[in-house]
């Protein structure tokens, strides 16, 4: 595993243990999607070993009271970019895909 899968997901560890502790708020919420917006493209590659981090901070936000409906929006269109990233590596290492 490369120095950049390391950085991130100690980065999105330290995310969902934030998540996982009350007094979540809104802002937080979009804080946390901005981040996701901003790394899932760049992780096709590593897709395998990242993508459940991101899809269980989806889920924890998706749980969250503080999350409004426009959040909840974008948070399930992130949860698809995700799942097909997913998809694009398990295909291009001709791994077994999630949905087999």
């Amino acid at each position: 595993m490369g120095a950049f899968v390391t950085l991130i997901l100690a980065a999105l560890q330290a995310v969902e243990a934030l998540l996982s502790a009350s007094g979540v708020t809104n802002a937080m919420v979009d804080a946390v999607i901005n981040l996701l917006v901003q790394i899932i493209p760049l992780l096709e590659t590593e897709a395998r070993t990242v993508i459940p981090y991101i899809q269980n901070i989806i889920a924890a936000l998706k749980n969250n009271p503080a999350t409004t409906a426009a959040q909840l929006a974008q948070l399930s269109t992130l949860d698809a970019a995700a799942d097909d990233a997913f998809e694009k590596a398990a295909a291009a290492d001709g791994s077994p895909s999630a949905g087999a």
